[in-house]
């Protein structure tokens, strides 16, 4: 839902409000995220939490992330 108004400035009490209406866009649309290039390889053998902070060791025990898979220890 959009809420659309106009306030005039000189009184400061009027306003315009308008309803069932359509609103376009007539701009570029060139300009969307077409590709995303990801530099690390798929497998870089690092654990993460799952908040995705990454982990100095190897987990004891709980849920971790491991080449984009998550692990139960």
């Amino acid at each position: 839902m959009l809420t659309f108004g106009i306030r005039e400035p000189s009184a400061n009490t009027t306003w315009l409000v308008w309803d069932n209406f359509k609103l376009t866009y007539r701009g570029n649309t060139g300009t969307a995220i077409s590709e995303i290039e990801n530099s690390k390889s798929a497998a870089d053998n690092q654990y993460y939490d799952l908040q995705g902070r990454r982990l100095n060791a190897m987990p004891q025990k709980g849920v971790y992330i491991l080449n984009g898979k998550k692990y139960v220890r």
